[in-house]
């Protein structure tokens, strides 16, 4: 059977990664926030959310577009406002 795709895929299109998030601690994660990109456009979801008392800061592990990458400033979108948010490494430690 022939492939529908016009033109290959190659590697994965998401990838998955740890974030820092400004603000005071996050509200209860009841559904996935979006993830934007510093111009607004979606790129991505925050699929796990919470306050860390270890870390004394927010911190959210998030599905996103596969361009976005490490230096890139992102906004977690929460139900209490959006949040600047940089990448971080997992685990975080």
């Amino acid at each position: 059977m022939a492939s529908s795709f016009s033109t290959p895929v190659i590697g994965s299109r998401r990838r998955t990664i740890g974030l820092a998030v400004e603000g005071a601690p996050f509200p209860f994660l009841e559904d996935f926030w979006p993830v934007l990109d510093r111009d607004g456009k979606a790129v991505g979801v925050a699929r796990w959310a919470v306050f860390s008392y270890a870390l004394e800061h927010n911190i959210a592990i998030a599905l996103v577009d596969a361009g976005v990458g490490d230096a890139d400033e992102l906004v977690v979108r929460a139900p209490d406002g959006d949040r600047a948010a940089r990448v971080h490494p997992i685990p975080f430690v």
